[in-house]
């Protein structure tokens, strides 16, 4: 037993010797990617850079009505209040009141998109509950402190693909 130890320790003293480790130069990044197959590296520019227009900024309230036929045959529809908050033109808060659809479903609908100086506007809007579809929206704000708002589209939805449509009409308060 005792050779087996002095073996075993004999092992493990038989290293390499330690070096410290020292400081690494790095070559300039530019050409980085540069020979690896496959590789392409892409200058994509600035992201969005569109701005809207504070004409219309403000706290928007209303409704809006929600109609989902599903290619099943499920045809559902409710109508529900809406806050649309607007600052320097771009929606902040575009958040309808959650409502249970007359075919016993829940839809929460939440509105985007930027206010141009014309009052036209456009963007997304996401169903955050049953449905969970998105789809995009178009409409109108003017200066006289209304904004109008509809979207139709077949979309798929995790119930189904389906038409929705809806439409929407706030105030300025």
């Amino acid at each position: 037993m005792k050779k087996y130890c002095l073996f075993l320790f004999l092992g493990i003293s038989c290293g390499s010797e330690y070096t410290s480790p020292q400081a690494q130069d790095f070559e300039e990044l530019t050409g980085w990617g540069t020979g690896i197959e496959g590789f392409n590296p892409v200058d994509v520019g600035t992201g969005d850079t569109a701005t809207g227009s504070s004409v219309y900024d403000g706290i928007y309230i209303g409704s809006y009505e929600l109609t989902i036929n599903l290619d099943n045959g499920t045809n559902c529809y409710c109508s529900e209040s809406l806050t649309m908050a607007i600052e320097d033109g771009d929606i902040q808060v575009g958040q309808a009141n959650q409502c249970t659809m007359d075919c016993g479903y829940v839809s929460e609908l939440r509105f985007d998109g930027v206010v141009q100086e014309n009052g036209t506007v456009s963007g997304p809007v996401i169903d955050e509950a049953a449905f969970g579809f998105g789809t995009p929206w178009n409409g109108t704000f003017s200066t006289d402190g209304t904004g109008t708002g509809q979207f139709s589209n077949t979309v798929d939805t995790n119930l189904g693909t389906g038409t929705v449509s809806g439409s929407f009409s706030v105030f300025l308060q």
